[in-house]
């Protein structure tokens, strides 16, 4: 089950009772994965990016982490592009690595408790209180989906539906500023 998602139970309870309100406002101690977000340009980003980390280190899925990192890797070590927009932006791009590192030897302990703890404590202390790892992270983010948009450009999902439509003024975008900044 999705952990963001309420029970159908809860849900028939909140329309019973006519003050859905309280039950809104009490949806933060329902849920064990709250986190308020800032509505600023990169809160759908943050969330994104946040949920999938969180997802990981929570079921403890160290391959699937460690492609993530190597991915991370790749783009940061042969994408001339993402580097320019890390330097445009001063973001120290070994920090932000190194602290996808330390959450990963952080799933490598032994004991699954202290492991998914310290890792978890790793992300959320990163995502607070680094903003080189904040927005290296949503960088990497939004030049992945720029880059999987570019390299699918005029598939198509269905008859209606190609990825074209998907984020088309992302990629426009993601265009004028490379240019700008090259």
């Amino acid at each position: 089950m999705f952990p963001l998602s309420l029970s159908d139970d809860y849900i028939g309870k909140v329309y019973k009772n006519n003050n859905i309100t309280n039950y809104i406002r009490n949806w933060e101690n329902l849920i064990f994965c709250w986190r308020g977000l800032k509505t600023d340009n990169e809160s759908f980003y943050k969330s994104v990016i946040f949920y999938y980390l969180n997802d990981l280190i929570l079921n403890k899925n160290e391959q699937e982490y460690l492609i993530f990192l190597y991915d991370v890797y790749l783009i940061s070590k042969n994408e001339n592009y993402f580097n320019i927009i890390l330097k445009h932006y001063k973001i120290e791009k070994n920090i932000f690595l190194n602290i996808l590192i330390l959450i990963y030897y952080g799933l490598l302990i032994k004991n699954i408790n202290d492991s998914i703890e310290k890792s978890y404590l790793i992300l959320i202390k990163a995502f607070n209180n680094c903003t080189d790892f904040l927005y290296g992270i949503i960088i990497y983010l939004k030049y992945s989906i720029f880059k999987y948009l570019k390299e699918n450009e005029g598939k198509l999902y269905s008859k209606n539906f190609s990825v074209n439509n998907l984020l088309s003024n992302f990629i426009k975008k993601m265009e004028i500023f490379i240019s700008t900044i090259l």
